[in-house]
């Protein structure tokens, strides 16, 4: 799943004592960025389906699915193409 967040800041305080009390000597904020990659498949649902041939001019469609896909941005983006139709 995609991160919620896409920045997040560490901070680092380096401490000594001086008479027994805390005392910070500095303190450094490191910028954490979080770049999603594609690494989730797409989810197709149904998995499997079948249809039967029907006049062109059919107002229903043949099939009906959905997708999904946990990546953010570029990567989330689900593209559709419908080729000719093959003899096998």
């Amino acid at each position: 799943m995609y991160y919620v967040q896409s920045a997040f800041k560490l901070f680092i305080f380096s401490l000594f004592l001086v008479n027994t009390q805390p005392f910070i000597k500095t303190c450094v904020t490191i910028q954490i960025f979080v770049n999603d990659v594609n690494d989730n498949c797409p989810i197709i649902s149904p998995t499997e389906f079948s249809s039967r041939p029907e006049p062109v001019l059919q107002v229903p469609p043949l099939v009906t699915f959905a997708s999904t896909d946990a990546d953010s941005g570029e990567n989330g983006r689900i593209h559709y193409v419908v080729s000719a139709v093959t003899e096998e």
